[in-house]
């Protein structure tokens, strides 16, 4: 049900889907293609609530390298995710590779804008996430 947009003075496509699944589809040598989501600024490092963000994601992208394709990084101040797969594959693993990239860019759009673990912190914890909530008086 997607209209073929037009691509840009660059050879991008880009698609702006239901619930802000916005992307873009490019392929520079013709042999890759190349899905794109920006995400959004990158946490800044210098607050402790950042670092506590990035620390977080971080985490999860480690934790994600397991079970999705998509990868996660941080180019000129924004987070990206991408996925890259051969131009040459057949149209059904390319609807699947488009599908997984939207379920990844979903879940990846939820990993940024819940807060940070470490940030909700008891005061009783220590920097490296552990805890001594445990301990009742």
């Amino acid at each position: 049900g997607w209209s073929s947009p037009d691509p840009d003075a660059e050879g991008t496509c880009r698609f702006s889907l239901d619930g802000g699944l916005d992307f873009s589809l490019s392929s520079p040598d013709g042999r890759t293609i190349i899905l794109h989501a920006d995400l959004g600024p990158e946490p800044d490092a210098g607050t402790q609530e950042g670092a506590d963000k990035l620390r977080d994601l971080a985490g999860f992208a480690a934790g994600a390298m397991a079970s999705r394709r998509s990868q996660l990084s941080i180019n000129e101040g924004r987070l990206q995710l991408h996925l890259a797969f051969p131009a040459q594959a057949p149209a059904a693993a390319m609807l699947d590779n488009a599908r997984d990239f939207l379920k990844d860019l979903e879940w990846w759009q939820a990993q940024v804008r819940r807060p940070s673990a470490m940030s909700s912190a008891s005061p009783f914890s220590f920097g490296d996430g552990f805890n001594m909530n445990f301990l009742s008086f």
